[in-house]
């Protein structure tokens, strides 16, 4: 029996409800513990329907980091402008507990990247950088310590330490049924003094990076080189 094509508009539908099974599982549990069954267990869909509408696992859960990224990008702007140290560790605290989706994506990202087409893992990692772009520029703009690239890099690096605090146990899908991989899980508080101390180290560097930058010994990833005198 041939099988017939789908129309545009109800591979789109259906794409939506995938998108929005997976964000449940992703809330749920980490990447690696994640299965297509739980997706065809949500939307009614088998896997012929779902791999129809995507072409693998690894690009609907791309589509959901993105995503997530993208909000991410807005909730930390307005937790960190204007600077209110306690604003920005109920953020902090908010996505190491209540919000692990972001965290539990990018923890996965290295599977995600490696299921990837040709191409697409390039594309995936460009969109990031592009949604983190225009929000970083806006935080290295408005806040007086913020160097060149502390924004974006702020952005980018604070998910993976989240991500360090979301892990569980998770079960091993390739051992006998029962087995465990552990994995231990910092408490979220570490997450929020590990951030809170690179800000406060930031604080303390503004007045001598603002004078390397005036001179001129600024290096490209926004710190004073070795051995360069700031005065």
């Amino acid at each position: 029996m041939t099988r017939q094509p789908l129309a545009q508009a109800e591979i789109a539908r259906r794409r939506t409800e995938i998108h929005q099974a997976a964000r449940a599982v992703i809330a749920a549990e980490p990447y690696s513990a994640t299965l297509v069954n739980q997706l065809s267990a949500t939307t009614g869909y088998d896997r012929r329907m779902i791999f129809r509408c995507y072409r693998n696992k690894e690009e609907i859960f791309g589509d959901v980091l993105r995503e997530e990224y993208a909000r991410w990008c807005t909730m930390s702007l307005k937790a960190l402008l204007p600077f209110n140290e306690e604003k920005i560790r109920q953020h902090l605290i908010r996505y190491a507990t209540n919000e692990p989706r972001l965290a539990h994506l990018i923890a996965g990202l290295p599977a995600i990247l490696a299921g990837l087409v040709s191409g697409r893992q390039a594309q995936l990692l460009d969109q990031l950088d592009a949604l983190a772009a225009p929000a970083g520029s806006e935080l290295d703009a408005r806040l007086p310590f913020f160097m060149p690239g502390y924004g974006a890099a702020w952005l980018t690096v604070t998910p993976q330490v989240l991500a360090l605090a979301t892990v569980r146990n998770v079960p091993n899908r390739a051992r006998p049924a029962g087995a465990l991989q552990q994995m231990a899980a910092p408490h979220p508080e570490w997450v929020v003094r590990t951030v809170m101390a690179q800000l406060a180290g930031w604080q303390a560097q503004a007045e001598m990076n603002s004078a390397a930058l005036a001179s001129g010994h600024l290096n490209k990833w926004g710190s004073t080189a070795w051995g360069q005198a700031t005065n």
